[in-house]
Formats: structure tokens, sequence, C-alpha cells
């Protein structure tokens, strides 16, 4: 079984986690929708990098997170009310 002490402690890094990286997405969704051209221009700086990547993995990851941010807040209460109590 393991540490309820250590879980608890690792539970609670996790859902601060959580929160940090879902509002860094919010922050990375915005600035797509408020420019057109920024997902071309990403994907212009990272190709040599990543080979194996093409544009449509770069907006199939926005839609991706469209559809994590959509669940994240929604509900009555909200999903993110509940992480949002352990922080």
């Amino acid at each position: 079984m393991a540490n309820p002490t250590n879980f608890g402690t690792r539970l609670l890094q996790d859902a601060q986690q959580i929160v940090a990286l879902m509002s860094e997405m919010e922050t990375i969704q915005e600035m797509v929708q408020s420019d057109s051209t920024l997902l071309q221009a990403a994907y212009s700086a990272i190709k040599g990098e990543r080979p194996d990547l093409v544009e449509q993995d770069l907006v199939n990851f926005m839609s991706a997170v469209q559809q994590i941010l959509f669940t994240f807040t929604s509900g009555s209460p909200s999903q993110a009310s509940y992480v949002y109590k352990l922080v």
C-alpha cells in the first residue's frame, strides 16, 4: 500500500500542476485565436527539430486543447471547481 501522507502530498501537487497547465493552455488558445498565422509560423519554426510533424498536427493539438478546456470548465459545478478546491 502507498504511504498515505506521500500520496496526499503528491495529489495536491498534481492538482497545482493541472491548474497551471490549464491556465497555460487557455493562454495558448487565446493567442492562436487572436493571430491566425501563429500556428503556421510555429510550425515553420519547429519543423527542423521535429521532421515527423506536419502543420495539421498543431491544428489537431489545438482542437484537442479546445475540447480539454471545454470539458474542464463544463458542468455545474464545473470540473475545474473540483480541482481548484485542492489548490
